[in-house]
């Protein structure tokens, strides 16, 4: 008698449930409950082998294995009777049951997670499976599956991928729709172009800014009815914590992607938040010295690469700050030195 086998896994039977032919690999489960193969026979190094060959030959990996009528003479020789039922259909069961080892194994593997880290002081253009375009800023993190899939290599209802950091995508239009996650977000689109900035450090969470096209912005964890779209020139912002994004906006995409072409801006933004995107930028240390960052917000813009000494100086002279150089970067301190109260 048989070992008794395990049921179908909840998660595999959620996954297949939603795919075509899902159900016949359930039943397939199913089967291997009655084959009872003899361990080591040749009859399963047989049906190996000729699942081999067929895939070399490009057959279908589904395509039905024919009764024992068709085997090779070795697997007609004679062996333990069956007990009650018939093993004339069971190199068919095994053999679907190595392609459903063989489908699970290899879309597994298919599905993958791919981690694209982009180190300080540099950018990545990444060319994603659909054809897409995603330029990372410096320092940010971008993941998916591989494939875009689903899991188990299955076909993905949804291109999904997670950001932590800023990039500029290019979606290829597709019937499927292409979603960015954060940590505040969801991103929806069909095809388009866009920015999304989302900065753990930072305390905006996360920006959208659209270039062409149209896209949806939900909150995680909102329902769809709070969603915002944004159109070309548009932009919103989801703050942390936030049940819904920040009202439609103009935004001047250009000034926000100026990192792309080399430039550097940033608008709206706290002195602390323009610090650590400088950091990013110029892979160094920038330390801030009994400096009070207060609720102010500044913009700066400069659309060549500019020295960082010269975005520092730009930086501090108007508000009586200044910098020094140190053994890894810069110390932004005031100009005059605060005396410490006497006891």
């Amino acid at each position: 008698m048989s070992a008794p086998r395990r049921p179908l896994p909840p998660e595999l039977q959620s996954e297949l449930s939603q795919h075509t032919g899902g159900h016949e690999l359930a039943q397939v489960w199913e089967l291997l409950a009655l084959a009872d193969p003899v361990p080591g026979s040749s009859e399963a190094d047989a049906v190996w082998s000729r699942i081999s060959a067929d895939i070399a030959r490009g057959r279908p990996l589904l395509t039905p294995v024919a009764g024992s009528a068709a085997l090779p003479p070795t697997l007609n020789t004679p062996r333990r009777a069956p007990s009650v039922q018939s093993r004339s259909w069971r190199p068919a069961v095994m053999a679907i049951a190595a392609t459903l080892a063989l489908l699970v194994g290899t879309g597994t593997w298919a599905a993958r997670p791919v981690v694209v880290n982009t180190p300080l002081g540099q950018q990545e253009s990444v060319t994603l499976p659909d054809g897409s375009v995603a330029e990372l800023n410096a320092g940010s993190t971008l993941r998916y599956r591989a494939g875009l899939r689903g899991r188990l290599g299955l076909p993905a209802a949804v291109r999904e991928l997670e950001l932590e950091g800023e990039a500029f995508f290019d979606v290829v239009p597709n019937r499927t729709p292409f979603e960015v996650r954060t940590a505040e977000a969801r991103v929806t689109v069909l095809g388009t172009r866009f920015l999304v900035r989302a900065r753990a450090d930072e305390r905006d969470g996360t920006s959208v800014a659209v270039e062409s096209g149209r896209v949806r912005v939900t909150p995680q964890g909102a329902a769809s009815e709070v969603a915002v779209v944004l159109q070309a020139g548009q932009g919103t912002v989801v703050g942390r914590g936030v049940t819904a994004p920040t009202p439609v906006s103009v935004v001047g995409v250009e000034r926000l992607t100026l990192w792309r072409r080399g430039g550097f801006a940033l608008v709206d933004q706290p002195l602390d938040a323009i610090v650590r995107e400088l950091e990013r930028r110029y892979a160094l240390d920038i330390g801030l010295a009994n400096v009070p960052v207060g609720e102010e917000r500044l913009s700066v813009y400069y659309p060549d690469r500019p020295s960082i000494e010269t975005v520092l100086s730009d930086l501090c002279t108007p508000r009586g700050l200044r910098f020094s150089r140190t053994s890894r970067g810069y110390e932004i301190s005031p100009s005059v030195e605060t005396p410490l109260p006497t006891p």
